[in-house]
Order: C-alpha cells, then structure tokens, then sequence
C-alpha cells in the first residue's frame, strides 16, 4: 500500500531518471559523510548500460501466463524455474519464505524521507526504543541525505521503494532497471553500501500471480534485491480515518501466525494521523501482548535464502521488554 498515484509526474517522470541520477548524487555529495566501502560490484551497482544488455530471465519469460508460486510469507523471490528444480509455464516461480512463529510486529514505513514527517516519527520510534524499515523514495532519498543518515544511525533499516514511485507494470524494461538501481546509488552514496529489500510502489500486497508484474520482480529479483510484501497496512494517506481508527484497523488484520509486517507512510502528504497512529499503536500492542522486532530480525529467520539481506542494526531491548532472539 503507498500514496495515491500521480500519474502525469509518474508518466512524465520514468523516462527521463536516467539523466537525474548525475544530478542528485552531486545533490548529495556534500551532505553526505560515509564513504561506499570497497567490494566486488554486485549486479545491483554495475552499470545500467550493462545490466539492460545482459540476457535477463525476465525478458525471456511468458508474460501471458502466471508464475508458480511457494512457500507462505510476505518476503519473497520471483526466480527462473528451472533454478528450483520447478517447471512452469511462464518460466517463474514466486519462492515466499516465512519467520518462525512469534508475537512480533514490524513496523515498515513507504514513501519518503519527508523533512517534517519523517524526523517526527524517529523521535517517537526513538522514545519507545522501536525499530522500523523506511523504504525511500531515490529523488526524496537525494533530496534529504540527512534524514536517512539518522534514520540507519538509530537502528533503522533503510531499502529501496524506487526513485520516482511509477507502477512497475507500466515501465519498459530499461526505465525499470534505472528506477531501481537510480536509488541504490543514491542510497549507497548516502550509507556507504547498497539496500538488499524492495517494496512495490502502490500496494501493500502486491498481486504477484499477475504474469507482467511477475516479470518485473524477476528483474527486480536479477538486480539481487529480495523482495518484501506486508501483512497489514491501512490507508494513512485516506483524510479523515482517525488515528485510532487506523491502530484497530491493524489489529484486525493480525490473524495467525506472526510476525507480521506492518506498513505506513512517512511521506507523499500530511502524516499528522500517522504520526498520532504511531503513538498509540506501540503501546497498546505491548499491553496485548505483542513484542516489536527489527525486519533484519524476521529475515534471520525466515530461510537461508532470506537470511542476512537488509540495512541497519536492531535496537537495544527496552527494559520492560524481553530481549528478541
């Protein structure tokens, strides 16, 4: 789930990212204090030019037909088939991985770095010793380096949600490898290293049995990014839902087993709601007895394949909370 569209800015916008990339890493630059650190280029930070003209399992799959789809779980990979040892029709398969059973939420926040918003919500998140996982926007990433500079020194978990918020579907195959790897760059040159998650632009759950956006994510998936999915979201950027209408709304959605993934916005409009969400989410959900956990901390435990993606540290347990494994 994110924003609302803007289509004319998204339309207007997709074609033309490649030549604003020069423009916000010297945007940046100077705010910017963390250096890359040195490693063997990963496909993600190889050259657009290069990655497009590689042969890709995602041009060559069957757009008519829907991708086989295993596992259980809001984090996921879409792969060639024939690497799972599974035949398919259109040449895919969507592989999901599940966290070991737990009480636990993770709070995951789309659509910024918004200067007012965003270091509104790090300071509640900082007085209740909660971690979360900001999937930035590159063009606003560029624009406020700043903000997620503090974001990561805080224990925050920073990733990729595109640099201009587009619908995947709609973008050729080039302008989406420039949407995606437009916001590693900035992203890296703000941090010093490459994001590993992914979250589509509008939708919370997206329908990844759809043949086009199946497509899309195996490309995603090729640029080495894993790709995470919520549990439970509501329309924060919906006028009018009070706050505590948007905190029972999530608790409705949290059946059996958890964790689950938990999605807001920190950008794209006035969060004055999802701030006041935020503020009383947290308490009343360690009163009913679910504990908060870092996105890092589920992907620990949701499969080899999963283990070990992200950006960021956990915090430190508060002290009336037990410790997370």
């Amino acid at each position: 789930m994110s924003r609302r569209p803007r289509s004319f800015v998204h339309r207007h916008l997709a074609a033309g990212v490649a030549a604003l990339i020069a423009i916000m890493l010297a945007a940046i630059a100077p705010a910017c204090t963390a250096k890359p650190e040195a490693r063997t280029p990963t496909r993600a930070s190889e050259d657009t030019s290069s990655t497009t003209a590689s042969a890709s399992t995602a041009a060559s799959a069957n757009i008519s037909e829907p991708p086989q789809v295993i596992g259980r779980g809001s984090i996921y990979r879409v792969l060639p088939g024939r690497e799972l040892g599974r035949p398919s029709a259109s040449g895919l398969v969507v592989q999901r991985f599940a966290a070991a059973p737990s009480r636990g939420i993770v709070l995951t926040f789309d659509d910024g770095p918004d200067p007012t918003w965003t270091p509104a919500l790090l300071d509640v998140l900082a007085a209740e010793r909660v971690p979360a996982a900001f999937f930035v926007v590159g063009r606003l990433a560029s624009q406020h380096p700043a903000i997620i500079q503090r974001a990561a020194r805080e224990g925050h978990l920073i990733a990729n949600h595109t640099t201009t918020h587009p619908h995947l579907t709609s973008l050729s195959p080039t302008d989406l490898d420039t949407e995606v790897l437009a916001t590693q760059r900035v992203i890296a040159n703000i941090l010093g290293r490459e994001p590993t998650l992914f979250r589509c632009p509008f939708s919370t759950s997206p329908n990844i049995t759809d043949p086009a956006l199946a497509r899309a994510l195996a490309r995603v998936t090729e640029l080495g990014l894993t790709i995470v999915g919520a549990d439970a979201g509501v329309e924060d950027y919906t006028p009018g839902i009070p706050p505590e209408t948007l905190v029972e709304q999530i608790f409705l959605q949290l059946g059996e087993p958890g964790p689950w993934i938990v999605v807001l916005h920190d950008g794209g409009g006035d969060r004055t709601r999802t701030i006041q969400a935020v503020r009383q989410l947290i308490p009343e959900a360690r009163r009913r007895g679910f504990e908060f956990m870092s996105l890092s901390q589920v992907l620990a435990s949701s499969g080899p394949a999963a283990a070990g993606q992200g950006m960021g540290a956990t915090l430190p347990a508060r002290s009336d909370q037990n410790p997370n494994p």
